[in-house]
C-alpha cells in the first residue's frame, strides 16, 4: 500500500526560482503530469540534504537550473498526492559517496609488496602455516637485564614496548606486528594481529602458547577469518575440571604435539629480529617508537628476501 506523502514549498513568485519537471515557463497550463516540487534547500556546511519527494520515472534536478515561476501564490502551498519517497541516504557524502575505501598507510603497502615479492619467488603458497607470540623489548639505553643484575631500581621500566607478531613458520617472514605497551596479557592482542596477517597471506594452521588459549580466539579464527586449524596450547587456569566449549574440547581430547613443536619457529624470528635490529628502541613517545618498529620490520623481511 502507498502512501501518501505531501510536500510543501515557500511560495515566492519568482520566475527565476523554480524547477523544470515538465513544467513550461508559462506555469501549470503546459505541463501534462502533476509537477514535483522539489526543493533545493541551503544548508550550511557541514550539513547534508534530506531525502526528496517526487514522481517516480522524473530525472534529477540540479541546483544550477532555472525555469519559470509554476504559478503558485504566496505562501506554502500543498500538492496532490500521488508522491512516493525516493530512496536515497540523507548522510552519504555527496563527493566521496558511499563507496569510499580508506586509504592504506605507506607502512602497510611496503609490506604487502614485500610478502606479494615472496609469493613471486614462490617462497609463500596458498595454504600457510603462521605462529603467533609476543615479546617486550627496552625503551632505554640501559638495559633491564643490566638494571636488575647491578640494583639500580630506578632504571627498571614499570612498561615497554610490547611487540606480537605473526610469523611465517616456513621463511620467518613478518606477516603483520602489534605494538602496545607492556606487560598485558596475550589474549587480547590474538585477533587483531591474526586479522592483518590473514589480509595478507591465505593461513591455513595457526599455532600459538598458552598465553593466546581462549575459546573465543578459537572461534573468531576459524569462523571469521576462516583459518582450517587453530593449535593453541591449553591453560588450565587452576581448574580441574574442563569447560564444554567446542575447540578447546578438542584440543584436550586429541592434542597435536607434532605439529606444535613448528611454534618454535616464532621464537626463532623473535631471536634474529632482536640479534640483527638489537633490543632497544631509540623513540621515547608511542608515535616514534611505532614508526621505528615498522622500519625495522620491513628491514627485517627484505634482509631475508635478498637472502
Amino acid at each position: 500500500m502507498k502512501k501518501q506523502f505531501t510536500t510543501c514549498r515557500h511560495g515566492h513568485n519568482t520566475r527565476d526560482d523554480a524547477v523544470t519537471c515538465c513544467v513550461g515557463q508559462e506555469g501549470l497550463g503546459n505541463s501534462r503530469i502533476d509537477p514535483s516540487c522539489v526543493l533545493a534547500s541551503v544548508q550550511p556546511s557541514g550539513f547534508y540534504s534530506t531525502p526528496a519527494f517526487r514522481l517516480a520515472g522524473v530525472d534529477d534536478v540540479f541546483e544550477g537550473r532555472s525555469s519559470g515561476d509554476c504559478g503558485f501564490s504566496d505562501g506554502l502551498v500543498g500538492c496532490s498526492s500521488g508522491f512516493e519517497p525516493l530512496a536515497c541516504s540523507a548522510l552519504e557524502h555527496l563527493v566521496q559517496g558511499g563507496t569510499a575505501a580508506l586509504k592504506k598507510s605507506g607502512y602497510d603497502l611496503l609490506l604487502t609488496a614485500s610478502l606479494d615479492d615472496a609469493t613471486q619467488q614462490k617462497k609463500i603458497g596458498q595454504c600457510e602455516e603462521a605462529s603467533v607470540d609476543s615479546t617486550g623489548l627496552d625503551a632505554g639505553h640501559r638495559s633491564s637485564h643490566y638494571a636488575w643484575r647491578t640494583g639500580q631500581k630506578r632504571y627498571q621500566l614499570r612498561n615497554w614496548p610490547k611487540l606480537t607478531f605473526a610469523c611465517h613458520n616456513t621463511t620467518h617472514l613478518i606477516l603483520s606486528v602489534l605494538v602496545t605497551n607492556g606487560p598485558s596479557q596475550d589474549a587480547p592482542l590474538f585477533g587483531p594481529v591474526l586479522r592483518e596477517a590473514s589480509q595478507r597471506v591465505m593461513l591455513d594452521r595457526v599455532l600459538a602458547d598458552a598465553g593466546y588459549d581462549s575459546e573465543s580466539n578459537h572461534r573468531y579464527a576459524r569462523q571469521e577469518l576462516g583459518i582450517r586449524s587453530t593449535v593453541i596450547a591449553l591453560n588450565k587456569r587452576g581448574h580441574r575440571k574442563w569447560t564444554k566449549s567446542k575447540y578447546r574440547r578438542q584440543l584436550y581430547r586429541r592434542f597435536p604435539k607434532l605439529k606444535y613443536r613448528q611454534r618454535a619457529q616464532v621464537e626463532s624470528l623473535i631471536s634474529r629480529f632482536k640479534r640483527r635490529l638489537t633490543a632497544t628502541l631509540r623513540g621515547r613517545s608511542p608515535t616514534t617508537q611505532q614508526a621505528e618498529v615498522q622500519l625495522r620490520v620491513l628491514t627485517h623481511n627484505l634482509l631475508i628476501l635478498a637472502a
